[in-house]
C-alpha cells in the first residue's frame, strides 16, 4: 500500500493504480438507495476535481465512487504528486489475483424428471413454497461471477440485466468456467434446482476462466450491480448481492467501503466463508463486520471438511465467523452444457443463503438490514434447520 506519506519504488513505465481518497463526513445510514449514491458520487467528485488539476489529465481515469477510490495510469512523476495530495488516502497498483477457488469434486450429474434437489430440501425451501406460497418473485438478487448460461432450462428469463466486466467484454450473457451458472441455478433456478426459482438475476461476469480479476474490476462491478442504469434516482438495485468469491487475506480493506455501501442502501451483502478448512480463517470481503460470511455442511449436517472457520477481528473486536452455514457438499446445480453438476465449496452455500434471503425479502420487502442482527440469523437458521 502507498501512503500519502510515502510510496513504493515505481518503474520506470506508467502504471495502472487504485487511488483511495480519505472519507469526508459519514456516509448516511440507512439512507436509502438515491441518498447514498449521491453522497458518494458528490464526495469523489469534489476530491477527483482536485486531483485532476494536479494531473491535468482525465482521459484513463476510472471512477469508483462506491470505494471513494478510482483507477488511473500514473507515471513515476504522477505517482508521487498523487501520494502527497492530503486528500488521498492510499496509492497502490491494481492487484490480480483468483478470487474463486478451484473446483472441489466437480463431476457431471445424470438426473431423470425434475426432482427436487437435496440441498434446496435441506433448507426447507420446498416447504415455504407449498405452505407460505413464496418462491422470491419480485425479489432482484445480484450476483458477481464468472457469467451465466442464460439459456439453461433452469435458468432461462432470469437474468435482468448483465455486464461483462472481463478484459474481452461481451454484450450477451455466457459464462467460460461454470462457476457462476452453477451458483446462480442454486440462487433461482427451477425444477427444483434453487431455492428461490421466482428471483431475477443481475449478473455481473467480473471473473476470467481462471477465477480471477484485478480489484478494480471488482470494485466496478460491485458499483454497477449497486446501480445498473447509473441513475440514482431509479432504485434499480438488488435487495441482495450473492458473492462467491473472496480472499484469503483476513486484513485487506479494499472491499470495506463499497460493502459499506451495499448495506446503508439496503443492499444485503452475502459472502462465501472461503475453503480453507478448519485451520483456515474466513478471508475477506465475507470476514468484515458487515458482511455475511457462509460456511458449508454436508448431507448430514456436519461442517464440510473444507470450511474456512473464525473468527475474525477488526479493530480490535473479535466476531463469530462464519455468520451461518448451509448445504455446500456434493450439490447439485446448472451446468452450461444444460444438464447438471455437482459441486462443492463455501461458494456452493453461499447462493443458499441468498435464495433464502429472496424468500425473506418476499415474504417483508421492507426488511432492513441490522449488523450482526440476531433475529434475522435465527430467522435464516430457523429455515435451514
Amino acid at each position: 500500500v502507498v501512503a500519502s506519506c510515502g510510496f513504493a519504488a515505481p518503474t520506470s513505465e506508467p502504471t495502472r493504480y487504485l487511488v483511495s481518497f480519505k472519507n469526508v463526513g459519514d456516509m448516511p445510514q440507512n439512507g436509502g438507495h438515491a441518498v447514498v449514491m449521491r453522497h458518494l458520487q458528490r464526495q469523489l467528485a469534489r476530491q477527483l476535481g482536485t486531483l485532476k488539476k494536479v494531473l491535468r489529465k482525465t482521459d484513463d481515469i476510472v471512477e469508483l465512487w462506491i470505494a471513494n477510490a478510482a483507477a488511473m495510469t500514473l507515471t513515476p512523476a504522477e505517482l508521487k504528486s498523487v501520494a502527497a495530495m492530503p486528500e488521498v488516502a492510499a496509492v497502490r497498483p491494481v492487484r490480480y489475483r483468483r478470487w474463486i477457488d478451484r473446483d472441489i469434486e466437480k463431476s457431471p450429474v445424470q438426473v431423470t424428471g425434475r426432482a427436487v434437489q437435496w440441498s434446496v430440501a435441506k433448507v426447507g425451501a420446498p416447504e415455504v413454497w407449498d405452505q407460505l406460497k413464496l418462491d422470491g418473485s419480485g425479489v432482484v438478487v445480484g450476483i458477481l461471477d464468472t457469467g451465466i448460461a442464460a439459456a439453461h432450462p433452469a435458468l432461462a428469463g432470469k437474468t435482468l440485466a448483465w455486464k461483462d466486466f472481463t478484459k474481452t467484454p461481451k454484450f450477451e450473457p455466457y459464462d467460460d468456467q461454470g462457476h457462476g451458472t452453477h451458483t446462480a441455478g442454486s440462487v433461482c433456478g427451477g425444477d427444483g434446482v434453487g431455492v428461490a426459482p421466482g428471483a431475477r438475476l443481475l449478473v455481473a461476469k467480473v471473473f476470467d476462466r481462471s477465477g480471477g480479476a484485478d480489484d478494480a474490476g471488482l470494485l466496478g462491478a460491485m458499483q454497477w450491480v449497486m446501480d445498473p442504469d447509473g441513475d440514482p434516482a431509479t432504485n434499480d438495485g438488488p435487495q441482495l448481492v450473492s458473492n462467491s468469491w473472496g480472499s484469503d487475506d483476513t486484513t485487506d480493506r479494499t472491499f470495506w467501503t463499497a460493502v459499506e455501501a451495499w448495506v446503508n442502501a439496503g443492499i444485503l451483502p452475502v459472502f462465501a466463508a472461503g475453503n480453507n478448512g478448519p485451520k483456515g480463517k474466513v478471508g475477506t470481503p465475507g470476514g468484515f463486520p458487515h458482511s455475511w460470511a457462509v460456511g458449508a455442511t454436508t448431507k448430514t449436517d456436519t461442517i464440510a471438511y473444507f470450511s474456512s472457520v473464525g473468527p475474525t477481528v477488526w479493530d480490535g473486536q473479535t466476531l463469530v465467523k462464519p455468520d451461518i452455514s448451509a448445504p455446500g457438499h456434493g450439490v447439485i446445480s446448472c451446468s452450461t452444457s444444460g444438464g447438471l453438476v455437482s459441486n462443492s465449496g463455501t461458494s456452493m452455500a453461499c447462493p443458499h443463503v441468498s435464495g433464502l434471503a429472496a424468500l425473506m425479502y418476499q415474504a417483508n420487502p421492507k426488511l432492513t438490514i441490522e449488523q450482526r442482527s440476531e433475529e434475522h440469523t435465527s430467522e435464516l437458521q430457523s429455515l435451514i434447520t
